[in-house]
């Protein structure tokens, strides 16, 4: 689930949009579809909290918070459905996370009140629920960073903790209305950590630890679906001046880690790759520092960047040993002034990026997938002053979630790429 950048230049990205991934199989891309309004002014919308995710034919799911007083609220499309449920308000608080199982009949919503995260799950049906999740610490800042539900109602949820002096994470798992805690880490804050979670619940954990001689140490860890305790932890790297790293594991077998040095004046540099795949085990490559990075199942590793103009990838073939030549994503028509990121869409990726809307203007956000001849023509998916999040299926579906308008505005879900649900035809009698 995941934004996929290095810390630092790029932080403002990831604070942008919430990269959501799923499944594996190849994307039908098409032309951008109609934008669905899943909620009409009334309340005023949060134009920075804001989530959703989306399943095989056309199911997604759509978070966001509205103000005075603050709740989460949510809406949902069935499969080959055209429209949003009716809005239904979850609870207090600020929405932080979404998932939705592959199959489109189960999701879960995430969300944050005074230190503390919330859940509710929705059922086969439409019925939801809200879970009392397990007691945690309330001595850090809080928040959900991975979140993923399976057909089968299984929740693996990732919280992160974070003081001046640790960083905890805590994987919590829920079924039919139980939660515990399946695993926590623990280390002292010496440069933080990241978590991600595949489809299946599978989880993969990179942080930073000191060392007895100095440098840093760059830390790795597993946890199965099934497990309670982490595989031991793995060194990758030892190195003075190592910035948080980014964890990202599309598939149990396949995962990505990428971290970069720092010098006394702070500008990043000699970032590195570390990728794993059945065939290969954690080959380091030099990745650049701007570069926001992603895993597709078949261990195929991805790269985006962007001079302020130009936005070009890089593909990391499963057993390479190095990065392919850059491929031309776009030519932005403004700067490009956040991004770009990588959302995971099926075996593929697609790239987003926000482009200065100027002279007070609304920034505008665009689009592009990776399919088998290349990328898609950018497309334009939104104009707005807030988040954009966006969320990949494994049939090849993208879709956008934001808030358009004037006060107190609408929330929009975008179909991007793959097939837009179509309203039923009346049969004709």
């Amino acid at each position: 689930m995941n934004a996929t950048t290095l810390p630092g230049p790029r932080l403002r990205a990831a604070v942008l949009a919430a990269a959501l991934a799923a499944g594996a199989a190849a994307p039908g891309v098409a032309a951008p579809r109609a934008r669905v309004t899943v909620v009409a002014p009334g309340a005023t919308v949060d134009t920075f909290s804001v989530s959703g995710d989306t399943a095989r034919r056309g199911a997604a799911v759509a978070a966001w918070t509205t103000d005075d007083p603050q709740r989460v609220r949510v809406a949902v499309r069935v499969a080959q459905g055209a429209r949003f449920s009716r809005t239904r308000v979850l609870g207090a608080g600020r929405v932080s996370r979404v998932a939705m199982s592959p199959n489109g009949r189960r999701a879960v919503v995430t969300w944050l009140k005074d230190g503390t995260a919330h859940a509710a799950s929705m059922e086969p049906g439409g019925r939801w629920r809200r879970e009392t999740l397990p007691d945690l610490p309330r001595d850090g800042g809080v928040d959900v960073s991975a979140l993923a539900v399976t057909d089968d109602g299984t929740v693996t949820a990732a919280v992160e903790q974070r003081t001046p002096t640790f960083w905890r994470a805590f994987v919590l798992r829920g079924s039919a209305g139980t939660w515990n805690v399946a695993a926590a880490l623990a280390a002292s804050d010496v440069g933080g950590g990241s978590v991600s979670v595949t489809p299946t619940g599978a989880v993969t954990a990179a942080w930073l630890a000191p060392s007895d001689d100095g440098p840093l140490r760059l830390l790795t860890a597993d946890l199965a679906p099934d497990a309670v305790e982490w595989s031991g932890s793995r060194e990758l790297a030892r190195d003075e001046g190592l910035v948080q790293p980014f964890a990202d594991a599309a598939d149990p077998s396949v995962r990505l880690v990428v971290s970069g040095r720092e010098n006394d004046s702070g500008p990043r540099f000699d970032a590195r790759a570390f990728v794993t795949t059945p065939d290969r085990e954690w080959a380091a490559l030099p990745v650049s520092a701007r570069a926001a990075v992603a895993a597709v199942p078949d261990g195929t590793a991805w790269s985006a960047e962007s001079d302020g103009w130009r936005v070009i990838a890089r593909r990391l073939p499963a057993g390479a040993g190095a990065w392919s030549s850059p491929e031309a994503i776009a030519l932005a028509p403004a700067q490009v002034i956040a991004g770009p990121g990588l959302v995971r869409v099926g075996s593929t990726v697609a790239a987003w990026w926000v482009v200065d809307g100027g002279r007070g203007r609304a920034d505008r956000w665009y689009a592009s997938v990776r399919g088998s001849r290349g990328w898609t023509a950018a497309v334009p998916v939104a104009t707005t002053s807030g988040l954009v999040a966006f969320a990949g299926a494994a049939d090849g579906r993208l879709i956008a979630v934001y808030v358009t308008g004037a006060r107190p505005g609408s929330v929009v879900v975008r179909d991007v790429a793959g097939r837009a649900p179509r309203p039923a035809r009346a049969r004709r009698r």
